[in-house]
């Protein structure tokens, strides 16, 4: 893992991937995304210093940023938090809000924003 704590970092995108089982509306997946392999590679982010910057605010269960097409899923807030915006610790104290835009419509991901004060 790449990272160089000296100069301020963020990572943002689309990783597929759940941090914890809080990030999925099913209680007990253990599918694609949050397969152990997965798990470990995104919690590798994490433990190199990387920081999950929605969960500096929001603890919370039910905040999801991608919902299957098929049905009524995403009208049922049935998704995962597939999307994150990561920092190192340099840029930790200039995060003033993290969130996910979910009064913008889309088709399957909401999107997300960060804002930093410098």
């Amino acid at each position: 893992m790449l990272i160089n704590q000296k100069k301020p970092q963020v990572i943002c995108g689309d990783f597929n991937r759940i941090v914890t089982i809080d990030d999925t509306y099913h209680s007990k997946y253990y599918g694609p995304g949050f397969k152990k392999e997965e798990k470990e590679w995104f919690e590798s982010f994490l433990n190199s210093g990387f920081i999950d910057t929605f969960r500096l605010f929001n603890e919370d269960e039910g905040n999801y940023t991608w919902w299957s097409n098929q049905g009524t899923l995403r009208e049922e807030n049935k998704g995962f938090r597939f999307d994150y915006f990561l920092v190192n610790e340099e840029l930790k104290d200039n995060v003033v809000d993290a969130s996910i835009l979910h009064q913008i419509p889309t088709k399957d991901h909401a999107p997300i924003s960060l804002e930093l004060d410098f």
